[in-house]
């Protein structure tokens, strides 16, 4: 899909959970995508946002015992708004 000026797409958490390795976050330039959005995605602000998401899902991961593909994503969703992330 061609992304007009001023509009975005947003990252799935989903992109950064291997499906086959437990214990894994992978963010930033090596997250699953198409190339078409691989382009966009590899910027800094993306990779920052990646990565305060990821950390935030690794926090909630050892607090709750989780594995990263079991992370609740509304309630992540939540932590980083209420940290004012981009969301």
């Amino acid at each position: 899909k061609h992304i007009e000026n001023g509009e975005a797409y947003g990252i799935p958490y989903g992109t950064m959970v291997p499906e086959s390795v437990d214990g894994v976050i992978v963010a930033g330039r090596s997250l699953s995508s198409e190339r078409f959005a691989n382009g966009s995605a590899r910027c800094q602000a993306p990779i920052m946002a990646m990565g305060q998401a990821a950390g935030t899902a690794a926090a909630l991961c050892v607090e709750h015992g989780f594995q990263p593909r079991d992370v609740p994503v509304g309630q992540l969703r939540g932590m980083l708004r209420a940290a004012k992330a981009v969301v």
